[in-house]
C-alpha cells in the first residue's frame, strides 16, 4: 500500500489523526476479509497450543485417565498455565502465544453516513452564499447535481482515491477501485474523516477546494432525461419517488398517442403526451419539474 502523502496533498488536508485516514479508505470487503483472515490464525493458534500442552502431558508418566483409556483432559495432568513474559502469554515450550488480533480497523460506512450530511451541509452553505438571487427550486436542482454519487466518484477519481483504497483480493480484482458507488462513498468518508480531525472549518474548506469549481459546470451537463431529474429532484425533497400511469391511448395502432400522468404527492402532479409511453413519461416528468420550478424550459 502506498503512502498517502500525495493523497494528503492533492485532498488539501494534512491528518493528524491518521487513523481516520486510514479507516476512511477501508471498505467493508477488506474488514470482511481481515476478519476472516484472524480467525483463521487465531483458531491454528489454540490448536497449536493445545497440541504442545497434550504432548507434554504424554511425555512423562501415562497419566491414570491414559491407563484407563480415556481421552487426556486440558490442564488435568498438568497444573501448569501459560507462563506470563511482559504482558504476552507463552505455552509451555516457553513461545508467545498468538492472540485474534484486536487491532482490526473498522470499514468506512459509519464514516460514509456522517460525510454525506457533512459535504450536504457544506454544499448547501456555498450555494446560498453564492447565488443570493435563485429561488429554492434552483438551488435544490444544483444541490443535487453538486451531492449525487457520479459528481462524488468524479472527485473521488480526481484525488486518485481508488489507489488507496483497502479492498478485498475479489474486489479489487472486480474493479472496485473504480466502481462509481466504492469511490463516491470513500469521499463521503474521507469528508468525515476530516471532519472528525479538523471540525467542519476544515471539512468546509476541502468541500470549497474540489467543489466550487462545479457549481457553474454541473447545470451545462444536461440530465440524462427528464425522468432521472424528477427522480434526483424528489428524492433530494424527501418526497416519494415518482409513479406513473398511463391515462389514455387514443389513436390507430400505428399512430398511438399516449398520455401519461406523474404523481410525487398528493399536490405535485402533471401530465405529458407521446408517440410512445416513454415519450408520455418524459413529457410528464419535465411538465412536472417546470410546475415546480427546477426547470425553466418548456418540453
Amino acid at each position: 500500500m502506498r503512502t498517502t502523502r500525495a493523497f494528503e496533498t492533492r485532498l488539501g488536508h494534512k491528518f493528524k489523526d491518521t487513523a481516520l485516514l486510514d479507516k476512511a479508505l477501508t471498505h467493508s470487503s477488506a474488514r470482511a476479509q481481515r476478519a476472516q483472515l484472524s480467525g483463521k490464525v487465531a483458531g491454528k493458534s489454540v490448536s497449536h497450543i493445545a497440541g504442545k500442552i497434550i504432548g507434554k502431558q504424554g511425555a512423562g508418566k501415562p497419566s491414570a485417565d491414559a491407563v484407563q483409556g480415556k481421552p487426556p483432559v486440558l490442564g488435568k495432568a498438568s497444573k501448569k498455565t501459560p507462563e506470563k513474559t511482559g504482558d504476552k502469554a507463552q505455552d509451555g515450550a516457553g513461545n508467545a502465544a498468538s492472540e485474534p488480533a484486536a487491532d482490526i480497523v473498522g470499514d468506512n460506512e459509519r464514516l460514509e453516513f456522517l460525510g454525506d450530511r457533512v459535504l450536504g451541509l457544506a454544499v448547501a452553505e456555498l450555494l446560498n452564499e453564492t447565488f443570493p438571487a435563485a429561488d429554492e427550486g434552483e438551488l435544490a436542482r444544483r444541490y443535487n447535481s453538486l451531492v449525487r454519487g457520479g459528481t462524488c466518484a468524479d472527485v473521488a477519481r480526481a484525488w486518485d482515491l481508488g489507489a488507496y483504497l483497502k479492498l478485498s483480493d475479489s474486489e479489487s480484482e472486480n474493479g472496485g477501485r473504480d466502481k462509481d458507488t466504492i469511490l463516491a462513498d470513500a469521499c463521503e468518508a474521507v469528508l468525515a474523516a476530516v471532519f472528525l480531525d479538523a471540525g467542519f472549518e476544515g471539512a468546509r474548506a476541502v468541500v470549497r477546494r474540489h467543489w466550487a469549481a462545479r457549481l457553474n459546470t454541473q447545470l451545462k451537463e444536461p440530465y440524462a432525461d427528464a425522468k432521472s431529474a424528477l427522480q434526483e429532484w424528489a428524492q433530494g425533497q424527501g418526497l416519494a419517488l415518482p409513479s406513473y400511469t398511463e391515462v389514455s391511448r387514443e389513436g390507430p395502432d400505428h399512430a398511438p398517442l399516449f398520455t401519461t400522468e406523474v404523481r410525487v404527492d398528493a399536490k405535485r402532479f402533471a401530465r405529458g403526451t407521446g408517440a410512445s409511453k416513454r415519450i408520455a413519461e418524459q413529457a410528464a416528468a419535465a411538465k412536472l419539474l417546470n410546475s415546480a420550478g427546477v426547470w425553466k424550459v418548456e418540453p
